[in-house]
């Protein structure tokens, strides 16, 4: 384990909870063993699964269900949290400090969740070995394209470029919108 994605994954430690859950139920819903579930240690990070054997149809499932769900769950409040600190401008000046402390946990929580929405890196090169030794071409065709963002998403959330775009951005359209410099 990085310190780059130790140091992301402590930033972001309610989206990677909330995927590790996401990451259990949707296993044990497709028929996944879950082998162990581990919170903060120096070996998985903030949170990780260990899980037994897949077939290519339910590891792409498990792939694809934790990360869209809390991308559905993630991008609202990411989107309200973000318009209600920008051109909303819910400042503690004009808006009051109550709907100021919700919107930063909003963009907070959001950014969280949407920082976590890949697998990892384990179960994305998992997913690209299957597409490649399938025999079928019209599931290459499909799974190449997935399998590949999956892996590449996978390792940009491991070097913590997720959690760096989203909060980089944030952070300039905060300077922007308070300055006007930027």
């Amino acid at each position: 384990m990085n310190k780059l994605n130790t140091i992301a994954r402590i930033i972001t430690l309610p989206g990677v909870y909330i995927r590790v859950f996401w990451q259990k139920f949707f296993a044990s819903l497709i028929g996944i063993p879950v082998l162990d579930t581990s919170f903060l240690n120096s070996t998985a990070g903030a949170g990780h699964i260990a899980h037994g054997r897949a077939r290519f149809s339910q590891l792409a499932l498990y792939c694809l269900l934790p990360g869209f769900t809390s991308y559905l769950t993630g991008l609202p409040m990411f989107i309200l949290g973000f318009a209600f600190l920008g051109p909303f401008g819910a400042v503690p000046v004009n808006g009051g400090v109550a709907l100021f402390i919700v919107a930063i946990f909003m963009f907070y929580l959001g950014a969280s969740l949407l920082s976590n929405v890949y697998p990892t890196i384990e179960d994305a090169k998992e997913l690209w070995r299957f597409t490649r030794e399938s025999s079928s071409v019209g599931a290459k065709i499909i799974a190449y394209p997935f399998s590949l963002v999956m892996l590449i998403g996978a390792y940009c959330e491991t070097y913590g470029v997720c959690a760096l775009m989203y909060f980089g951005a944030a952070l300039v359209y905060f300077l922007n919108y308070t300055f006007g410099k930027v």
